[in-house]
Formats: C-alpha cells, structure tokens, sequence
C-alpha cells in the first residue's frame, strides 16, 4: 500500500514538474517568419500598427496563432526603428524577417525586423 502511494506522488510530481516546464516555454515564445509585405495598417485610436505579409503565413507569438502581427507605437523600439524599416521594406517590395514574442490583444507582438536592402 505504501508503495502504491509513494508511485503515485512520483508520478504526479513528475506530471507537475513536465506542465509547468510547457507551460513557461511557449508564454514568450520567440518566433520568425520570412516574406513580403502585404500590409501595413497603422490604427490611430488603439496606438497599434498591424503587419500582414504575402501568403498569408500564421505566426506564434506564444499562444495567439494569426495571420496578422501587431506592434505597439508606445514602444519605442518599434517606433524608431521597426516602423521605419517596415515602411522602407514595404515601398521597396522587399523581402523581411519578422520576429514576434508574446501576445497582445490576441495577436502576435513584433519584436524586431531584419531587412537588407541590398539582397
């Protein structure tokens, strides 16, 4: 009986310890997507600036799978430089590297951009 019981907390402390390591790897997990710019639709009222690219790809930013990402213009990171870049990429029909991290309002959260303009 004892050993029944101390099998059973066994597995269920190692049940635990394997949910909560799930559960704390994809809360910000980090993710990239290549492709065009399809969209850029910047929305004054919420201070957000949504991103669709050509071909509709799903992105995950930790848990909010979409098609769409969105960026914060009170973050200044985006502001200085993703925004910038995105719109260059954008007028060029450039190909970019979105990188997104965490969720915001049920939608990926862009985190960064990688965009060459000589390839």
């Amino acid at each position: 009986m004892v050993t029944k019981t101390f099998l059973g907390q066994r597995r269920l402390r190692a049940f635990l310890i394997v949910l909560a390591l799930n559960l704390f790897s994809s809360a910000d997990a980090e993710e990239a997507v290549r492709g065009k710019i399809q969209m850029i639709q910047p929305t004054l009222v919420q201070s957000l600036v949504y991103v669709h690219l050509q071909g509709y790809p799903t992105v995950d930013g930790g848990g909010c799978r979409s098609q769409f990402m969105v960026g914060k213009m009170d973050d200044t990171n985006f502001k200085s430089y993703v925004f910038s870049t995105l719109l260059a990429a954008k007028a060029a029909n450039g190909e970019v590297v979105m990188r997104v991290n965490g969720c915001y309002l049920g939608y990926p959260l862009i985190s960064g951009i990688e965009y060459s303009p000589r390839e």
